[in-house]
């Protein structure tokens, strides 16, 4: 071996392998002191480690929904308990109503005996009160299962009870109700669909609905009460030949600062008819979308006109509507900074639209954005049978939104027969050829015939009405349960219903035993009671099973997580200390051979003695 001082090969040889040894040592003593095979992302096998988080996380959910488990089993005993004194006390009832129906008994012992059948029922009402858990009252049948209805009285099956984030089948035409907690995107496929709403008099909140992507969409509404504070649509069409006919009572609602979607996006071309009222408002402090059209900012300008055309149409033929927009978009047409591109066509109904920037019947604001402003590019055409009142603030009534260039104008055709009543504010900016056309004027007075009129093609598929024929014989479905979250997805819970224990439920609440007749008659309430009651508390007993063992399949589930997560990190600790004594060896002669090479270059002075 060659003398050399300035590098030490054996040196450097025993440094490299004494940090090794140090470093294996260590994660051996890491082991060996925690127990774990597997401490850290940073060590070697980091997929097993993301694996056994997940199964921390797994173990950890399980833990707490056999809590879950737990807490719903002690809510529904609760319930249970409650019914039980209840049973007791109808069965005290009948008591009273046999010995009432005997004629040993005077009349004065009767309404002796009816003031304590009086006390047993209050009692009863008492106890549906008293009964709750955690703030929740269990008896008053608000947890009740019940049939669901529309409001023309069609039983909706659970399939088509839509909580929100559903698609419906191309195939699955028929009545579909929005439930009381629906909020999300519904996607709809089939052509002919119509959506009614559990409890219109409550606001759903963020329900978008949108419909088939190839168009030919025949959609009715009735009574639906839906407010989007996200800005989005309510309803959305796609393509062209879509029909909305609209029953009842609806109200769409805009409320965001922001609303750029239109509440009811017409897609290429949107037919409204209907019998009801509709109203369709968007509130918005910034830029805003149209009531009925197209979506702020849409079609908006930029290289070639011809390029980014797309035509459109809406065509009004009957209904009531009461529409508002409380800034930049129009009520039917534009909104802001977009081009209505086709024809709006207003054959009938009574229109009651106010707008503030925006026309209330044409384009919405420009927003000085480019320099072509917003336009209607097409016409508006009014016949006989429109009633019209349109407002504009800062707009016109029927035609141009403030400030907008109007290039290439559309323009106005209004029968003689129609009533139409358009305000508007008037600004230099517009000529007279375009004030005359957009502003409260007549227009252009002409005998309007609709013969040019887009076609509509209704119900291509050949149905006159969503057919809700197969569920006439659907028994008891829906209603607000008590949720009881049992596993680690969204979708594993327990719904338990309770019905209501009240005595107009039970049906005793005119029961009497005052005469004879009327005691005999409480017998056969009282039966009829007990029935019911007997029956709700063997339905909660089934819960309390179905808890059961759902508690005990928990229970097995954090076991066998737990044993398999133990497997990928748990250490073995005798091979962990084999390891650790094996490397704590290997550096200590690791120390000495460096020790020792060290020494011998020491032996180059020796030359120089």
């Amino acid at each position: 071996m060659a003398m050399k001082a300035m590098y030490n090969a054996g040196a450097q040889l025993s440094l490299g392998e004494l940090n090794k040894n140090i470093t294996k040592a260590g994660k051996a003593l890491a082991r060996v002191s925690s127990g774990m095979r597997i401490i850290g992302a940073q060590d070697d096998d980091s997929a097993s480690f993301a694996i056994s988080e997940k199964m921390r996380e797994q173990i950890r959910s399980l833990l707490q929904d056999n809590q879950n488990v737990q807490n719903g089993s002690s809510m529904i005993k609760v319930a249970e308990r409650g019914i039980d004194q209840i049973i007791q006390l109808l069965d005290h009832m009948k008591q009273l109503a046999i010995d009432a129906a005997n004629d040993s008994n005077t009349d004065e012992d009767r309404r002796t005996l009816q003031k304590e059948f009086d006390s047993r029922m209050s009692t009863i009402n008492d106890i549906v009160i008293g009964t709750e858990y955690n703030g929740k009252r269990l008896l008053d049948g608000t947890r009740a299962k019940r049939k669901i209805t529309s409001a023309e009285g069609e039983i909706i099956p659970p399939e088509r009870i839509l909580h929100g984030g559903e698609t419906i089948p191309e195939d699955d035409e028929g009545v579909y109700m929005l439930a009381r907690d629906c909020t999300g995107t519904i996607t709809v496929n089939a052509h002919n669909i119509k959506f009614v709403q559990e409890d219109p008099s409550t606001p759903l909140n963020n329900v978008k609905i949108i419909s088939p992507e190839d168009g030919n969409a025949n959609m009715w509404i009735k009574d639906l009460n839906i407010t989007n504070t996200n800005g989005e649509s309510v309803i959305r069409f796609r393509g062209t030949g879509n029909v909305l006919t609209f029953e009842g009572s609806s109200e769409l609602k805009h409320n965001s600062s922001r609303p750029t979607e239109a509440i009811v996006y017409v897609g290429e071309g949107l037919t409204l008819e209907g019998t009801g009222n509709l109203a369709v408002k968007a509130y918005g402090s910034s830029m805003t979308s149209t009531a009925i059209g197209i979506d702020a900012s849409e079609k908006t300008y930029s290289g070639s006109y011809e390029s980014m055309r797309i035509d459109s149409y809406i065509t009004v033929n009957s209904g009531n509507y009461d529409l508002y927009v409380e800034r930049g978009g129009g009520c039917i047409g534009g909104a802001d900074n977009s081009y209505f591109v086709g024809d709006i066509k207003i054959a009938g109904g009574n229109i009651k639209a106010v707008a503030n920037h925006g026309s209330a019947i044409g384009c919405g604001s420009y927003g000085s954005r480019y320099d072509l402003g917003d336009w209607l590019d097409g016409t508006i055409t009014i016949g006989d049978g429109a009633n019209i009142t349109a407002k504009s603030t800062n707009g016109a009534g029927i035609g141009a939104g403030s400030e907008a260039s109007l290039t290439d104008p559309g323009y106005v055709y209004i029968s003689e027969q129609a009533q139409i009543s358009a305000t508007g504010a008037k600004t230099s900016q517009y000529t007279d050829r375009q004030k005359e056309f957009y502003y409260g004027q007549r227009g252009t007075i002409v005998d309007v015939e609709f013969q040019d009129s887009i076609p509509v093609e209704r119900n291509p598929s050949g149905v006159e009405d969503p057919d809700d024929s197969e569920t006439s014989t659907t028994e008891l479905y829906e209603g607000n349960p008590l949720w009881i979250q049992h596993g680690t997805q969204s979708g594993q819970r327990i719904h338990v219903y309770i019905n209501s224990m009240r005595t107009e439920a039970l049906g005793i609440d005119d029961a009497e035993v005052i005469t004879r007749d009327k005691a005999l008659d409480a017998i056969a309430k009282v039966d009829a009671a007990l029935e019911y009651a007997l029956n709700e508390a063997t339905t909660q007993g089934a819960y309390l099973q179905r808890l059961e063992f759902t508690d005990s399949n928990v229970t097995i589930m954090g076991e066998n997580v737990q044993q398999a997560e133990s497997t990928i990190r748990d250490a073995d600790m005798a091979r962990e200390m084999t390891e650790y004594t094996k490397y704590n060896i290997l550096t200590q002669s690791s120390q000495a051979m460096l020790a020792q090479a060290n020494q011998n270059q020491s032996s180059i002075l020796s030359l120089l003695q």
